[in-house]
């Protein structure tokens, strides 16, 4: 099927934790939506890749997310080689997204960076015409770039206050990874009671910046047409007491 919008991760729960919010509220706005996780998390210090197989399923069924799929690249060792960036392109020219959303360049995770880079590139490469894979080309139109724990500027904020208890739902279905007081292994930052806290903190902080209660924030390299300069900018995230009613 031809989606609207993919969403291009390293890892099992990253769509989720990075742009779940936007994803469904896409979703509310009737759009075709997969997500392509890269790897099956077997590197991760918690659950194994059935374990995070299952949870990305819970995940993307409580998002109504149209396509799940994994393209198998070995955890903690995603490359920008020309070997996977011919995998990505398959699925960029499968699909025919209009929109690619994936990781920002600047991460704590090296695999977050590699395959933003891995994106970036094959998004290019895949419209071209004499690259062959046997598929038609197609090139999206758009890659936006989701906020992580390094924060760059912003160039846009989507509204997923209605969106954002679905959000946090979605992460929940994530069990090996997410905090569990019960459970006593070896520490990390994703399983402390920190990073759901933080996570929040972040979406109120987005939401703060365009005067709602939570936001997500995505970075975008290249121009975005205004038709409607009024009703696009002017009146979203109107400031209370500003402008008339």
């Amino acid at each position: 099927m031809n989606l609207d919008v993919l969403c291009m991760m390293a890892h099992p729960d990253d769509a989720e934790i990075i742009a779940g919010g936007t994803l469904i509220k896409l979703k509310d706005q009737g759009y075709s939506v997969g997500i392509a996780n890269f790897t099956r998390g077997e590197m991760g210090t918690r659950g194994d890749p059935e374990q995070r197989e299952r949870e990305a399923v819970c995940a993307t069924n409580i998002m109504g997310i149209d396509v799940l799929i994994n393209l198998g690249f070995p955890d903690a060792r995603i490359e920008n080689i020309i070997e996977n960036r011919d995998i990505v392109i398959r699925a960029i020219r499968e699909y025919r997204p209009h929109l690619v959303i994936t990781h920002d360049m600047n991460n704590r995770n090296p695999d977050h960076t590699h395959t933003s880079l891995l994106v970036r590139e094959s998004c290019f490469t895949s419209g071209l015409t004499k690259y062959d894979t046997g598929q038609t080309p197609h090139r999206p139109n758009k890659i936006i770039y989701g906020m992580e724990y390094f924060e760059v500027e912003a160039s846009i904020f989507i509204d997923i206050t209605d969106q954002f208890e679905r959000k946090m739902h979605a992460i929940s279905c994530h069990k090996t990874q997410i905090f569990d007081p019960e459970k006593q292994d070896f520490p990390t930052y994703i399983s402390s009671d920190r990073f759901i806290a933080e996570i929040q903190s972040r979406l109120r902080y987005y939401g703060s910046r365009i005067h709602t209660d939570y936001a997500e924030a995505f970075r975008v390299d290249t121009p975005v047409e205004i038709s409607d300069l009024v009703e696009e900018v002017a009146l979203r995230g109107r400031i209370p007491g500003q402008g008339r009613e």
